[in-house]
């Protein structure tokens, strides 16, 4: 469902009221996004989420206590457009714009889908989601946000946790430099017209994140970072780990399911 790509898309963490490129914000309905790792019931996705998420397979477990993601250039395509959504298309009506500049967010620990965006889009059905996760500290534009985060420096992903193949847990933390374009496409398009609204929600599976080629167990998340034993496979694991989806009750399920 997901393909690495040279559009652009924006995502974003708690910043209401940002203006499509082409809308005005006060006339044009509004598209909520989310970020969930974990679905829930709707009266589970409604209580307080724990501040940890626990994955265990195979005598093994992984203990997820905090996951920081710089993701840009969010942007949401219309159906049947044959134009893809990048800088160079910033001002096209197929391309509503979410968000350009980048932002570090935390990823929701526990079920359901916590909102993180709230935008005014032109009416209209869109079938793509398009983003970036981005490597920090290569631009300029970036260097107040890295000031503020310099654990993020030079990486686009950050976790701490603890990790237990049976002898005792052990803390790690771990940080990859992955720099990725990546469109999804809504199995189901979002309709939004003149009076409505929309709910989508990013999905992202950390489960997968450090399984080994089998699936069968994970591996060491500290033997993942850069240089490490498996670094090139949980980079793939995590572009593969995103989904996209309408969600009007933010219990991360998607509403056709």
């Amino acid at each position: 469902m997901i393909e690495n790509a040279y559009s652009r898309l924006a995502l974003l963490a708690l910043m209401a009221g940002l203006t499509a490129c082409s809308s005005e914000p006060n006339s044009n309905p509004v598209v909520t996004l989310s970020l969930a790792t974990k679905s829930a019931s709707p009266a589970v996705a409604a209580v307080a989420r724990p501040s940890f998420e626990v994955y265990t397979l195979g005598g093994t477990t992984i203990d997820f206590t905090s996951i920081q993601v710089a993701f840009s250039e969010i942007e949401l395509e219309r159906a049947g457009s044959s134009v893809e959504c990048d800088v160079a298309t910033i001002d096209d009506d197929d391309c509503e714009e979410i968000e350009l500049s980048p932002r570090i967010l935390d990823l929701p620990l526990g079920p359901g889908a916590s909102r993180t965006i709230s935008v005014s889009v032109a009416p209209g059905t869109y079938d793509e989601i398009e983003f970036r996760v981005e490597k920090l500290g290569d631009e300029s534009d970036e260097d107040a946000l890295v000031a503020a985060n310099p654990a993020m420096d030079g990486v686009s992903i950050r976790i701490e946790g603890t990790y237990n193949d049976g002898s005792g847990a052990v803390p790690f933390v771990f940080t990859t430099d992955l720099d990725v374009e990546q469109e999804i496409e809504l199995a189901t398009p979002l309709t939004v017209d003149a009076t409505g609204a929309g709910d989508l929600t990013l999905y992202v599976d950390i489960g997968t994140w450090f399984l080994n080629q089998a699936g069968t167990a994970y591996v060491d998340p500290a033997q993942a970072n850069k240089g490490g034993q498996f670094e090139s496979e949980v980079k793939d694991n995590i572009q593969q780990s995103f989904d996209a989806f309408e969600d009007d009750d933010h219990d991360g399920h998607s509403d056709d399911s």
